[in-house]
């Protein structure tokens, strides 16, 4: 195999070299073409008078014709015509130098005169030494060149006779040959530089077919996690609200007891399928960075006030000392997320001791601060954290501990914010994590009001799933807050059913993806249009490709991520109608 792929190396070397040679000659044909016809005027002109008008009419008319013929000759590699050879292209290109050689090499013969020997030897050696300057790339053009010039030259000096002549023709052989050595050794650097390029070229190919081979592999992972992500939420999805019904029904201690540990299970892979959510959403550059004035201790609070329980079982308290009146310059979903991971980080690996969360404003920056007091980092480690399913202490994948995702995506929602995550860590001592985040201005912060207690009772929700227990967890769900559910596989089903029951939705539940590969936002729309109403629309979907997880978010939807939480889903439906009517109001 090896030496089959050293032939075949070898075999587009030879190929390459040729045209690199044939490329290089063809460069120089506007210039050679110029030079010729130039040096050839010259001569007319100062032999003129000495010999017969029309010999020197006919020699001058042949010899630019000869270099047109070259210059024509010379232009075929770059308009690469349809059967192009450039090895027969060297052929004929030493076949035009010669011809060109020996048209001047015939000036002695017809045009010589004592009195223009030494013009003539200096149009000779100036016209022999820039062929080979011309022809570095192909020595045997320029040796073709120089035969048919210096033969019918050395020649004519020897019949002349004579020991002057007779000099003169040894000295023309002596500086042909020291010219023959350098375009030798030119050529020998040419090929040298060639090679090296055609090295250079099977390098970036090598490099280009690893980097697409890279590219196929990462497109693959995200579309196994689209696929897998939506296969396993389905019945999750259905399962956690089947969960949040029975949890509302009169049960005995060990019922009770049974569906806690349920739902703490059913959250904790939520929160692993919510990270590997945000991965595919970072990758595929969906999320976008929307800064706004906030109050960093309110987004504080609310990530202590998540994370209270959980520490308290471990003994750990989180002690948050920013100050009330602190602004940033941030936006509030993504760096709400990089203070949630770094906390749950922290109390992940921290036992009876606290985690201490401050900020400081130095050079117009503020700096949040969060530290622990838990194992710490070892030092060459440290830049491994940010690796995507990376853990330290952790080699039976515990899956209280999470997949190691949680500060991959810090660093790179960082990178997407622009702020810079400095760690410091000492094993046995704790970590300390620090965000620089722009300070805002307290006159610009949004103050968020929270909406006026919304009613459900009554409320017509359109459910449209494909799976059976899909609609049946939602029914017990929305029939619990007292909503009149219409439930419904496809567009056709639900247009047939508000129909026959003559009901005009309030709101749209939908699955993103439904059968015959329809998508839940476009059956949302067409029910709007057939409506004439922009119905809230609600699109539940446990999707991760980049295609679809753009296209989610720019619909004019409310997206939520399977598995849903039935208390999230009323909150959601409260915020949504409070809007909706707020709308219609005015």
């Amino acid at each position: 195999m090896v030496a089959l792929t050293s032939i075949s190396k070898n075999h587009d070397f030879e190929h390459y070299l040729l045209t690199e040679r044939a490329n290089s000659m063809s460069k120089q044909r506007t210039v050679s073409l110029l030079s010729e016809v130039g040096i050839c005027l010259l001569t007319l002109a100062v032999v003129w008078g000495k010999f017969l008008s029309y010999q020197l009419i006919v020699w001058f008319i042949v010899s630019v014709g000869a270099a047109l013929l070259s210059w024509y000759c010379h232009q075929d590699i770059e308009e690469g015509r349809r059967g192009f050879s450039s090895r027969y292209w060297l052929r004929r290109s030493a076949f035009c130098f010669f011809l060109s050689g020996l048209l001047w090499g015939m000036v002695p013969w017809f045009f010589f005169a004592q009195e223009y020997s030494v013009f003539l030897i200096w149009v000779y050696a100036g016209y022999v030494a820039g062929v080979m300057c011309v022809s570095i790339a192909y020595t045997p053009s320029f040796l073709m060149f120089a035969l048919g010039i210096s033969l019918p030259f050395a020649t004519r000096l020897l019949v002349e006779g004579g020991d002057q002549y007779q000099l003169m023709s040894l000295q023309l052989a002596f500086y042909v040959a020291m010219l023959t050595f350098v375009s030798v050794n030119m050529q020998k650097l040419f090929l040298v530089s060639t090679r090296s390029n055609f090295e250079n070229i099977l390098y970036m190919q090598q490099l280009a077919q690893e980097k697409e081979t890279a590219l196929n592999a990462v497109r693959s992972k995200d579309q196994f996690l689209a696929a897998a992500s939506h296969d396993l939420r389905q019945p999750l999805n259905a399962m956690s609200l089947f969960i949040d019904t029975l949890s509302n029904k009169n049960l005995d201690h060990s019922g009770s007891s049974a569906v806690v540990k349920i739902r703490q299970s059913i959250r904790a892979l939520n929160s692993m399928l919510h990270g590997l959510l945000s991965i595919a959403q970072l990758n595929s550059s969906s999320l976008q960075n929307n800064p706004v004035h906030l109050l960093i201790n309110s987004l504080v609070d609310q990530v202590q006030d998540e994370y209270r329980q959980i520490a308290e079982k471990k003994g750990v308290r989180i002690i948050n000392r920013i100050a009330s009146e602190q602004v940033v310059l941030a936006d509030k979903l993504l760096l709400e997320r990089v203070v949630r991971n770094l906390v749950d980080n922290a109390i992940k690996y921290t036992s009876d001791a606290p985690v201490v969360i401050y900020g400081e404003q130095p050079d117009g920056e503020f700096v949040l601060t969060i530290k622990d007091s838990g194992i710490g980092i070892p030092f060459d480690q440290q830049e491994n954290i940010y690796d995507e399913f990376y853990q330290l202490n952790n080699p039976s994948r515990d899956r209280q501990k999470g997949l190691g995702l949680g500060l991959a995506i810090v660093k790179r929602i960082c990178s997407l914010m622009g702020a810079s995550l400095q760690l410091e860590s000492k094993v046995g001592v704790g970590s300390k994590f620090q965000l620089s985040l722009p300070v805002g201005d307290a006159s610009l912060v949004f103050q968020e009001g929270s909406p006026p207690d919304v009613k459900l009772e009554g409320l017509t929700v359109l459910v449209i799933d494909d799976e059976e227990d899909i609609l049946d967890g939602m029914q017990r769900v929305l029939s619990d807050w007292g909503c009149h559910p219409v439930l419904a596989a496809s567009h056709d089903q639900a247009l047939q059913l508000l129909t026959h029951q003559t009901l005009v939705p309030d709101l749209i539940i939908t699955d993103f993806r439904l059968r015959e590969t329809a998508s839940g936002i476009d059956v949302a729309n067409a029910l709007r249009e057939e409506f004439n109403m922009h119905t809230p629309v609600i699109l539940i979907t446990g999707e991760t490709s980049p295609r679809q997880v753009k296209e989610a978010f720019l619909a004019d939807v409310v997206v939520m991520y399977k598995p849903i939480d039935s208390n999230d889903l009323e909150n959601v439906i409260k915020q949504l109608m409070f809007s909706w009517q707020q709308e219609l109001a005015n």
